[in-house]
């Protein structure tokens, strides 16, 4: 029997021996010749239906299991490989980001911000971008290193950096100009952001860095009194002045007054109702000053703050440099003064005008007050001083008067709560002392003062008494001319027709309207007036002073000009405003042997902007008898017949 037979019967025999041992020897196959011949006993055999090597289904799903297991793992090692790379950037530690720049600094002064990145990952940073954010109040000073162009005050700067390679550091700087109070802290921010290179998402880092602003460059010093009675004017003085080595330009110094203060005057004049006092440019070590008077009222123990800021208006954001403050408490006064004129607390008076001033006085201690003295001075270029009248000593070296108990005998002791009055009379001086366009809105005042140096023991001061004062504003004066002409060649409007003027004929005139203006600026300004009914429009005009605009209705007859606006010193230290227009006269036979009327009276209304009143003037009729026109006389104003 062939071996293999004999194994594969005791393999597949059910009561087939066990194999012991190998019941032949091993021998070699050795590779034959195709041609040779099979062997008898190895001749091909029919197959017998059984495979050594088929799979059977547990062994199947044995299978696809590890397939599976081997897929996942893949995937796993993949992700792992891709975390640790992810890990391998960790952005808060690995990629380096600081600003670094001057602590402490003196407003105005430039800091140079220095942001350094650095990236200490293993991969690359692309398409990073670095915002940097200047801090509140500064300004830019236009490119940097780097950077894309920016404006001069920008807010925020943008550097592109593009692509970080690993190892690799970047440095941008910003420079800025800032401008702050006082040990205010100013903050600059940077963020970087930027793509790792193994993953598609942006990522970002923010740093911040202060500036602490130690000493201010422009220094306020207000000077004011501690103490102060109410109803008393006091007085301001605000210094100001550039420490710095640089000068600063486009200032302003802003004052907002306490509740309860009523202004009166200020040397420069201000701005918005005398709270602004622009300061367009300040040198290294330059100094200025501002003065200002104004009245208090207000309760006893109550504080007056006062404060003065620089500043600059930067569009809609105000830059503050510094501020000052300054507190004056108000005291109670046993005496009190009021101060009158023409029986009023306001008034606006006018040139060459008489006024009457009345001091009113009373005691509103407990005690009686011995040797009171009253004073009144007088101050004010615009006083005519020889016409003053009183019951009082008048000093012409210091325009005072004062009363005392021979005067007026209650002030020998003034009773707890008694009152008294006195008056004066003055008359102003008929003409503004103007001699350039700044000479105006004048104003006078009167400073009244009540005391007594004999003070009860218990009060523990040396005197009482109490001030006060009262300033009365000027009244511009207006004035209106109305010129007429036949012969006018300086117009450059050319008349016609017979003179003296025929029954039927028409005759031209130019009329000239001229505004002189002395001592406040006028707004809303309107001249008007009608043409009689003989007399028509010609529609021939012109404003010289290219001021305003002409316009005439033909159903009312009017003719209106609207100036808009007459400055003060008009027709003194600054040109006349005028206009001229033609008219057309044709008489009617009922104006023979009589005089024609070319223009009726006019009119000029306006608001005078110092005294806020609303002011007006007229000017005469005008006639064909021109007085103004030297080439029309006697016989030749008077109409005849055609």
């Amino acid at each position: 029997m062939d071996p293999l037979e004999d194994i594969h019967e005791k393999i597949y025999t059910p009561e087939g021996e066990k194999i012991s041992e190998r019941p032949y020897s091993p021998s070699v196959l050795e590779p034959e010749d195709a041609s040779a011949k099979p062997h008898p006993d190895t001749a091909p055999r029919k197959w017998s239906g059984k495979r050594v090597f088929e799979l059977s289904r547990g062994n199947s799903r044995l299978l696809w299991g590890g397939a599976i297991f081997l897929t996942v793992l893949l995937i796993a090692s993949g992700f792992a490989i891709f975390w640790n790379t992810v890990r391998s950037c960790d952005v808060e530690t690995q990629v380096p980001m600081r600003i670094r720049n001057i602590e402490q600094i003196t407003s105005g002064d430039e800091v140079l911000y220095t942001v350094e990145v650095g990236n200490t990952c293993r991969i690359r940073l692309e398409d990073a971008e670095l915002v940097f954010r200047y801090p509140e109040g500064s300004f830019s000073f236009g490119e940097g290193s780097g950077l894309l162009p920016i404006s001069s005050g920008a807010s925020e700067a943008r550097a592109l950096i593009g692509d970080i390679d690993p190892g690799e550091q970047v440095v941008r700087e910003f420079k800025a100009r800032l401008i702050g109070g006082e040990n205010e802290t100013k903050f600059a921010n940077a963020t970087l952001s930027f793509t790792p290179s193994s993953i598609n998402r942006q990522l970002t880092l923010q740093r911040q860095s202060p500036v602490t602003i130690a000493t201010v460059p422009i220094n306020i010093v207000i000077d004011a009194p501690k103490e102060s009675l109410s109803n008393k004017e006091v007085f301001y003085t605000i210094n100001y002045v550039n420490t710095s080595k640089i000068a600063f330009e486009n200032l302003r110094l802003r004052v907002q007054y306490p509740r309860g203060f009523t202004f009166v005057a200020s040397r420069p004049i201000g701005e918005q109702d005398n709270t602004i006092w622009n300061i367009d440019r300040l040198s290294q070590g330059e100094e200025g000053t501002i003065s200002i008077n104004g009245i208090f009222k207000g309760e006893p123990d109550e504080n007056m703050v006062l404060e003065a800021f620089i500043e600059r208006q930067n569009g809609e954001q105000v830059i503050l440099f510094t501020s000052e403050r300054k507190v004056t408490r108000l005291v109670a006064s046993p005496l009190s003064i009021q101060l009158l004129v023409n029986r009023k607390e306001e008034y606006n008076a006018s040139l060459g005008e008489k006024l009457v001033y009345t001091i009113k006085f009373r005691n509103d201690f407990d005690v009686p007050l011995q040797e009171v003295f009253l004073k009144a001075q007088l101050v004010g270029s615009m006083f005519d001083v020889k016409s003053v009248v009183a019951s009082g000593a008048f000093d012409v070296t210091t325009n005072e008067i004062t009363w005392t108990a021979l005067e007026v005998p209650e002030l020998l002791s003034l009773e707890p709560r008694e009152e008294g009055s006195v008056d004066f009379i003055v008359q102003l001086k008929d003409r503004f002392p103007i001699n350039s366009f700044n000479d105006k809105n004048f104003f006078i005042k009167v400073v009244g003062q009540i005391g007594t140096d004999i003070v009860p023991r218990f009060l523990g001061v040396d005197s009482v008494g109490q001030e006060t004062s009262l300033v009365t504003k000027l009244k511009t004066t207006t004035v209106l001319k109305a010129p007429g002409f036949y012969t006018d060649p300086s117009s450059g409007i050319d008349n016609s027709g017979s003179i003296p003027p025929r029954v039927g004929s028409d005759t031209s005139y130019t009329v000239h309207w001229q505004i002189l203006n002395t001592a406040n600026d006028l707004r809303d300004v309107v001249v008007k007036a009608k043409l009689p009914t003989a007399v028509t429009w010609t529609d021939h005009y012109d404003i010289t002073s290219r001021t305003g605009a002409i316009t005439y209705n033909a159903s009312s007859k009017e003719v209106v000009w609207n100036v808009g606006r007459v400055p003060a010193t008009t027709g003194i230290a600054l040109p006349v405003i005028e206009s001229v227009f033609q008219v057309q006269l044709r008489p009617s036979p009922s104006m023979i042997d009589q005089v024609g009327v070319l223009l009726l009276e006019s009119e000029l209304s306006g608001i005078d902007e110092y005294t806020g009143e609303q002011i007006s003037t007229t000017a005469s009729v005008i006639t064909t008898a021109l007085p103004s026109d030297s080439s029309v006389a006697g016989r030749k104003a008077v109409i005849v017949a055609n």
